[in-house]
């Protein structure tokens, strides 16, 4: 074999890392002697020059490994310590199931950290999934510590929007908002935009402007104040979410996902009946058998669920149109029927709001007389 310099300092590096060895150990008088008879035309580096080969072999290293965790789904656990000199340290590790199916454990960060609170620590396992770029991940497990009670990897589109509410939410605070951007030399001027919950572009258009802001907003974020203004914030709006239950309120209509899950779950039951394995059939008869009982009657299910799967743009009539030819198994004379007493009843239930809704911006005579029947948006009832 040929001798080579930068092959042996490469080996030399693993070796270090390998045998976790201090970099003081290749200026040690014994190693020097060793290499003078194993290779006397080789001058072993200093410490400092074997501290960056072992830098770059772990930046190999990493974007091997980021290459290999990019299309996985990991599951992380977190532990934390504290050592005889007084420093925090937390390690981050990441277990998936590798595509050969054996399972894959690796270190992706061993850090120091300021304290074992729980919101730092979620600060620091954030941060570290956005140098991996790691989008995906299973669960996070902690140690026992009760510190971890408050640790959460915070939603990035929420904490976007968190930030932008709390620039726009007042003059002084916009203010402090523009002295960052000038101190970062951004000449862009327009406002940060806040999103709308209904409208998936609006959410583009403010994480859109919040990239031309990333700088100034990360200046603001290092203000002490600002951090507490935005937990406090995030607090309150938790506790109005809650809405009389503990952490089970919602701001938003669920029915119309429920009834979606139902027909999936009564596709799947029929499904199974058909199944050759007895026991598996035997088992499938007595769910059908309690499906039926609450759902296998089509007059049975409140109407108002039926409606809120309608009002969804995803669904709307063609929805029930399609479960009842291809789930139940109707005929397209009954399926017109049933079809058609849908659309009537949402439209009576459309003229009672109408009727009663003294705000309302629509005519009663343009629900029940007008040629084109439009509702508030402007949308032809046809069009459920």
């Amino acid at each position: 074999m040929t001798f080579s310099a930068d092959a042996c300092k490469r080996a030399l590096a693993k070796m270090i890392i390998i045998d976790e060895l201090p970099f003081s150990f290749v200026e040690g008088e014994g190693f020097k002697q060793f290499i003078e008879v194993v290779q006397p035309m080789w001058k072993p580096p200093g410490r400092l020059v074997m501290a960056k080969n072992c830098m770059l072999i772990y930046g190999e290293e990493k974007m091997a490994l980021k290459q290999i965790v990019k299309h996985q789904r990991l599951c992380l656990t977190t532990d934390t310590w504290t050592s005889v000199q007084n420093l925090n340290y937390m390690c981050l590790t990441g277990h998936f199931i590798d595509d050969n199916w054996k399972y894959q454990k690796k270190m992706l960060n061993f850090c120091v950290v300021p304290n074992h609170k729980g919101d730092t620590l979620g600060r620091m396992v954030e941060q570290c999934l956005l140098d991996w770029e790691i989008d995906k991940f299973l669960t996070v497990t902690v140690d026992n510590a009760s510190s971890n009670r408050l640790q959460e990897i915070d939603d990035p589109i929420g904490r976007v929007r968190n930030i932008v509410r709390y620039v726009r939410s007042s003059p002084s605070r916009m203010g402090e908002f523009w002295s960052c951007v000038e101190k970062e030399g951004i000449t862009c001027r327009l406002k940060p935009c806040l999103d709308v919950s209904t409208r998936w572009n609006y959410t583009y258009f403010m994480l859109e402007r919040a990239l031309t802001y990333q700088k100034a907003f990360d200046r603001l974020c290092d203000d002490p104040s600002f951090k507490l203004n935005v937990r406090e914030e995030e607090i309150d709006e938790a506790f109005d979410d809650v809405d009389g239950f503990e952490g089970m309120g919602s701001l938003y209509v669920t029915c119309n996902v429920f009834f979606d899950e139902m027909v999936l779950i009564q596709q799947d039951i029929v499904k199974l009946c058909e199944t050759d394995d007895s026991e598996l059939h035997d088992m499938t008869l007595g769910m059908r058998e309690k499906f039926d009982k609450y759902w296998g009657d089509f007059d049975k299910i409140n109407q108002m669920l039926m409606f809120a799967v309608v009002l969804d743009p995803r669904c709307k009539i063609g929805f029930f149109e399609y479960y009842f030819r291809n789930t139940l198994g109707y005929d397209k004379t009954v399926v017109g029927e049933l079809t058609d007493n849908i659309t009537i009843g949402i439209t009576r239930l459309f003229e009672w709001y109408v009727k009663n809704n003294a705000n309302s911006n629509v005519r009663s005579q343009e629900v029940g007389g007008s040629s084109d029947k439009r509702d508030l948006d402007g949308v032809e009832i046809g069009d459920w």
